[in-house]
Order: C-alpha cells, then sequence, then structure tokens
C-alpha cells in the first residue's frame, strides 16, 4: 500500500488517502496485463502507478495508469482504479480535465488487440472466460 498524497484539481489542492490492498491488487493486475501489450512498443511508455503529470498550472495528477509518447511525453492514456469511498475527484473533477484536453476514450481501441476480461482485474483468476471486453 501507498502513502497518503496530493493533486491539485483545478487549482484545488486534494487530499488523497493511501488506496486499499485491494485496489492495488487490481491495479497491479491492469499494470501487468498494459505492459504487456505495450511491450513492443517503441513509440509509447507506460508510467509508474501515480507518477506525478503536470496538465497545466492549475492540474496536477497523479493517475493509476498513464501512457505517453516516447517522443514527447504526450499524455494519450489514463485509467483510474475507482473506489466507492473516494471517487469524486476522477469520476467527475479528473474527467472534466481529461474531456478538456481532449484524451481519447478507452473504448476508442487505443491498443489494437489489448484485450483483458475485467473480471481477470478483479478476481484474478484467469480460468473463466465471461465478459471478456476489448480495451
Amino acid at each position: 500500500m501507498s502513502d497518503p498524497y496530493e493533486e491539485i484539481v483545478n487549482g484545488q489542492t486534494v487530499l488523497r488517502l493511501p488506496p486499499r490492498a485491494r485496489h492495488e491488487e487490481i491495479l497491479a493486475r491492469l499494470h501487468q496485463g498494459v505492459a504487456q501489450a505495450t511491450r513492443s512498443l517503441v513509440t509509447t511508455k507506460l508510467l509508474q502507478a501515480r507518477t506525478r503529470l503536470e496538465l497545466s498550472l492549475t492540474n496536477i495528477f497523479r493517475p493509476d495508469l498513464a501512457l505517453v509518447t516516447t517522443a514527447s511525453d504526450k499524455l494519450w492514456l489514463v485509467a483510474e482504479v475507482i473506489n466507492s469511498d473516494d471517487h469524486h475527484a476522477d469520476t467527475v473533477d479528473k474527467k472534466s480535465v481529461y474531456e478538456e484536453i481532449k484524451l481519447p476514450r478507452l473504448c476508442e481501441a487505443l491498443l489494437p488487440g489489448f484485450q483483458y476480461a475485467v473480471h481477470e482485474l478483479f478476481a484474478g483468476n484467469s480460468a473463466a472466460e465471461p465478459g471478456r471486453f476489448d480495451f
């Protein structure tokens, strides 16, 4: 588990509590899947979880998962593992900033061939196949 950290969202400092163990397990699986999918892409870099990203003077985020271009470090994909007790900053505030800077949505097939069954993120059991989603 990590330490508490701060983000600046629309000019306001937001203290984020340390994610729970379950959040970190899900995030580790997601990172592992994306790392495997992007390993051969020379144009893309997967950042460490909660790497500090200065999107503007009033928006400094630490997303759970971020992909940037190798050439310019331009952010082009973000994923957040949402906690039900601490989700407003991720699902409302930060989402609107991501829309303003025109980050594409995950459903736009940004990583062709990347597939991850959502239940695998939560259960860690790859034996079952129902509910496979293409990201």
